[in-house]
C-alpha cells in the first residue's frame, strides 16, 4: 500500500523492486526509519522516511553522523490537511533523538520544501548536476512543457509567434508551437532557424522562471553572432566526438564484479576521496547495494596493467515526460586519461541505446558538451550549533553523486 501511495503522489515513482532496493535493501536501513499516517480504515495516507548517512570529513579526519530526509508522500485526496508538516516534524524529532549531527535533504529549488527549509534557516548549496544531451530536438520537445510553460515571457512568445517559426536541430525539425501546444502548424510562410547543439546547451543553462526578456534577447543575439543560431534551412553544428585512442587502457563492460575487483575499486576510492574535503561513506556494502539496482544498465571498468583505474555505474531511467535517459549513479577515475575514456564511453553507450540524455553529478571539470543544471540542491540543519561543521558543509569540496541522492 505504501508503494501505491508513492505512485499516487509522484506519478511513475517506481515498482516493488525499486521500493525494496531503496528501503529494505539499503545499508543501515531499519523499520523505525519509516513513518506513516493511516486513515480510519488502516490505509496509509501519508508516508515519509529517513536514511542514516555517514559523512567523512578529511581535514581533519572526522565522521559526521547524519540522516537524510527521503521520499515524503501525501495521498492527493488528503493534501492541504497539514499531514506533510506533521510527518516532517516527526522525522526531524526522530533524527534529533538519535544522537545525530545533521539533518540533510536533497530538494529542487522549485520544491516547497526548499523554500520552507530556507526560511527555517537551513544551510543550502547547489549541486553540480550535469546533463549530456544526445537528442537535442527530442529532448527539448519532451521537456519544454514541464520547463517552459510556467515562464510567462517564453510561453507568451510561443503562443503568439510559435506557429510561424520552424526549428532545425541536429536530430529533427519541429515547429516552435509544438513545444507547449504539442501540435504542428500548417502555416505556409515560416521563419526557419538552425539550432546548434551548443545553443541548446546554453538555453537550458540560462532559462529559468526568473529570466527577463532582455536576458533572453541578449542570449539569442550572442548565439546568432557566434553562428550557433542561423536564420535559414541549414544543417546545425554538432558537438565533436572524442576520437582519441587510449592504447594503454583496457575498457570493459560488465554486468557484475568479482570480489577482487570490488576490493580494487574500494582501494581506488580510498586513494581518490582524500582529494575532497568531505564525502558520503563508500564501503563494500555501499558498492554491493549500488550494483544490485534493478535497473542496472552497465558497469564500466577501466584497467591499466591489470589494475582498475576507472569505475562507472549506469542506471536506466525512463522519465514520465517520455525522455529515455541513463543516469550515472557513480563514477570515479584515477587520472585524466581514464576520465576522458569513461566520459567518451558513457556518451557512446547513450548513442548505441538511442537515448535522449545522460545525467550525472560531478563538480570536476567535464568537457564542454555537458550542460550545467542548477535546480538541484542539498539543504541541512545541524542538531547542535557547530560553526566549524556548517562552514565545511557550505564551502568545502563536497563529493556527491546521484547514488547519494537516490
Amino acid at each position: 500500500m505504501l508503494l501505491e501511495l508513492l505512485n499516487s503522489a509522484y506519478e511513475g515513482w517506481g515498482d516493488e523492486e525499486i521500493f525494496r532496493w531503496k528501503y529494505d535493501d539499503y545499508p543501515d536501513f531499519k523499520k523505525e526509519y519509516g513513518f506513516y499516517i493511516e486513515d480510519g480504515h488502516g490505509n496509509p495516507i501519508c508516508f515519509g522516511r529517513v536514511a542514516r548517512r555517514e559523512l567523512i570529513f578529511t581535514q581533519p579526519q572526522k565522521k559526521i553522523k547524519g540522516f537524510t530526509l527521503g521520499d515524503a508522500a501525501v495521498d492527493p485526496s488528503h493534501q492541504g490537511e497539514g499531514l506533510y508538516s506533521y510527518i516532517h516534524k516527526a522525522r526531524t524529532d526522530f533524527v534529533e533523538s538519535q544522537d545525530a549531527d545533521a539533518i540533510l535533504a536533497f530538494v529542487r529549488k522549485t520544491n516547497v520544501s526548499y523554500k520552507v527549509n530556507k526560511k527555517r534557516g537551513w544551510g543550502h548549496r547547489n549541486l553540480p548536476l550535469k546533463m549530456l544531451i544526445l537528442s537535442p530536438g527530442k529532448f527539448v520537445k519532451n521537456y519544454a512543457d514541464l520547463a517552459l510553460a510556467d515562464i510567462d515571457i517564453i510561453s507568451s512568445f510561443i503562443g503568439f509567434f510559435g506557429k510561424w517559426i520552424d526549428l532545425t536541430f541536429s536530430d529533427e525539425k519541429i515547429t516552435l508551437s509544438e513545444l507547449i501546444e504539442g501540435k504542428t502548424s500548417d502555416t505556409k510562410s515560416k521563419l526557419k532557424f538552425s539550432i546548434s547543439d551548443f545553443a541548446v546547451k546554453r538555453f537550458i543553462e540560462e532559462i529559468d522562471e526568473e529570466i527577463e526578456l532582455l536576458q533572453l534577447i541578449n542570449l539569442f543575439s550572442k548565439l546568432l553572432m557566434s553562428g550557433d543560431i542561423v536564420l535559414g534551412n541549414t544543417s546545425p553544428k554538432k558537438f565533436e566526438h572524442d576520437r582519441r585512442e587510449y592504447k594503454n587502457l583496457l575498457l570493459e563492460h560488465r554486468d557484475e564484479l568479482t570480489q577482487k575487483e570490488i576490493d580494487e575499486i574500494l582501494f581506488l576510492y580510498s586513494k581518490k576521496l582524500k582529494d575532497f574535503d568531505l564525502y558520503f561513506r563508500r564501503d563494500e556494502q555501499d558498492i554491493e547495494h549500488l550494483l544490485s539496482h534493478p535497473n542496472l544498465a552497465d558497469i564500466l571498468v577501466i584497467k591499466k596493467d591489470s589494475n582498475i583505474v576507472g569505475f562507472c555505474v549506469l542506471i536506466n531511467q525512463n522519465k514520465k515526460s517520455g525522455s529515455d535517459e541513463i543516469w550515472v549513479y557513480e563514477c570515479i577515475w584515477d587520472n585524466d586519461e581514464a576520465k576522458h575514456l569513461l566520459l567518451n564511453e558513457i556518451e557512446q553507450v547513450g548513442f548505441r541505446r538511442n537515448l535522449d540524455a545522460v545525467l550525472m553529478i560531478s563538480d570536476l571539470i567535464l568537457d564542454n558538451k555537458w550542460t550545467d543544471i542548477s535546480y538541484q540542491t542539498i539543504t541541512w540543519d545541524l542538531v547542535e550549533d557547530k560553526p566549524e561543521i556548517d562552514n565545511i558543509l557550505r564551502k568545502g569540496d563536497w563529493r556527491i553523486t546521484l547514488y547519494d541522492i537516490l
